[in-house]
C-alpha cells in the first residue's frame, strides 16, 4: 500500500475524532513490502489484521452514538481471497453494487448514519397507501353525489334557457300569454314598447322611455331572449350567454326597481323586497350555470369545447 493510502486513513480517522494507533504506524513503516520487493516477509501483525483505531476520547463517540457505533477497521496486505463465483456482487457503502476482480481484498469501511431527529414530510407513496385504502363504498358515494350534482344543474339549465326562449317565442309570434295574439313581433307589435313605456320609477325613467319602441331596443332585446334561451338548452357558450344576461337582467331590475316603495305618481310600487328580485335571481343562475360546465350533461357542451375556435378563445365556453 503506497505511503498515501496510510495518511488517507489517518486523516479519515482524526474526522470523525479518532487517532490512529502509534504501533500500527510503526508497524507500517517497517514492514511494508512494494510491489518490486516480490519476496514474501515473515507473518507480521500487519499481515494477520489488527485494530487500526484506538478507543476515542469523545464521550459519545461519532455522530453521538458512542463506542456501541463503533465496527473493527482492519486492513491486510495483499493475499489470495476464498474463490468465489464471478457472479457475486458486493455491496458498497452507498448503496450502489460493484463487482470485483478476483484477488483484491476490501477494507472495512464504517458507515454512519445519517437520520435527523427534525420536521419529517408526509411520505407521498404512504398517502398513495392511504388513498387507496380508501373503502370502495365511499367512491361510489362520492361518485354518485357528482352524478345527481350534474343532472341538477343540467335540469336547471334546461328549465332557465326554457324561459328565455318561450319569451321570445310569445314576444315574437303574440302566443296569448304575456303576448295577446295579434300583437306580436312578426304583427309589427313592439316587444319592448309596453315593458319600457310602463316604467314608473328609479333613475333611469326617462332613459327607458326614450328606448321603448325603438327598432335597436327590440332587435337586440329579441336577440338576446333568442341567443341565451338557444344556449342554455343547447349547453353550449355558456359564459357569453351568462354575460349577455347578467347585463339584460341588470336593466330589466333598474326598469323595475324594488327599492322604490312608490310609483312617480304617487301609488304604491307593490314591491316585496328592496334588493332580492327575479332578475337578479336569474342572473346569479346563469353565472352559476357557466361556472360549473352545466352543458357537459344533457347537453353539447364537451363537443363545443373541442372546437378548434373553442380552443383558442376559452371564453366562448
Amino acid at each position: 500500500m503506497p505511503n498515501g493510502g496510510l495518511r488517507m486513513v489517518e486523516n479519515g480517522l482524526k474526522a470523525y475524532g479518532y487517532e490512529p494507533d502509534p504501533f500500527v504506524t510503526r508497524v507500517f513503516g517497517t514492514y511494508r513490502k512494494t510491489h518490486d520487493d516480490g519476496h514474501p516477509s515473515p507473518p507480521t501483525p500487519l499481515s494477520t489484521g489488527v485494530n487500526l483505531v484506538r478507543p476515542s476520547t469523545h464521550p459519545n463517540g461519532p455522530c453521538g452514538q458512542g463506542r456501541s457505533a463503533l465496527r473493527p477497521r482492519t486492513f491486510g496486505t495483499r493475499r489470495p481471497p476464498p474463490r468465489r463465483h464471478e457472479s457475486e456482487q458486493r455491496r458498497t457503502p452507498t448503496g450502489t453494487v460493484a463487482h470485483l476482480p478476483e484477488g483484491i481484498t476490501t477494507m472495512a469501511v464504517h458507515e454512519h448514519s445519517h437520520r435527523s431527529s427534525g420536521l419529517h414530510l408526509p411520505s407521498i407513496r404512504r398517502n398513495r397507501t392511504a388513498a387507496a385504502s380508501i373503502p370502495e363504498s365511499a367512491v361510489s358515494a362520492h361518485s354518485e353525489t357528482h352524478t345527481a350534482r350534474a343532472y341538477v344543474f343540467a335540469s336547471l339549465r334546461l328549465l332557465t334557457g326554457f324561459v328565455f326562449l318561450w319569451a321570445f317565442l310569445d314576444k315574437t309570434f303574440g302566443l296569448g300569454y304575456a303576448t295577446p295574439s295579434g300583437k306580436g313581433w312578426i304583427d309589427g307589435g313592439s316587444p319592448t314598447k309596453g315593458f319600457l313605456g310602463g316604467v314608473a320609477a328609479g333613475p333611469m325613467e326617462s332613459a327607458f322611455h326614450s328606448w321603448a319602441g325603438d327598432a335597436w331596443a327590440d332587435w337586440l332585446f329579441m336577440l338576446g331572449l333568442l341567443g341565451i334561451g338557444v344556449a342554455l338548452i343547447a349547453g353550449v357558450a355558456l359564459r357569453p350567454a351568462a354575460v349577455a344576461g347578467t347585463v339584460m337582467m341588470a336593466l330589466m331590475w333598474a326598469a323595475e326597481w324594488p327599492p322604490a316603495r312608490t310609483l312617480s305618481d304617487g301609488s304604491p310600487s307593490m314591491s316585496t323586497n328592496p334588493f332580492a328580485e327575479y332578475h337578479l335571481i336569474y342572473a346569479v343562475v346563469l353565472i352559476a350555470l357557466a361556472v360549473v360546465s352545466a352543458g357537459d350533461t344533457l347537453g353539447l357542451g364537451k363537443l363545443w369545447t373541442r372546437l378548434p375556435l373553442v380552443r383558442r378563445s376559452p371564453w366562448l365556453r
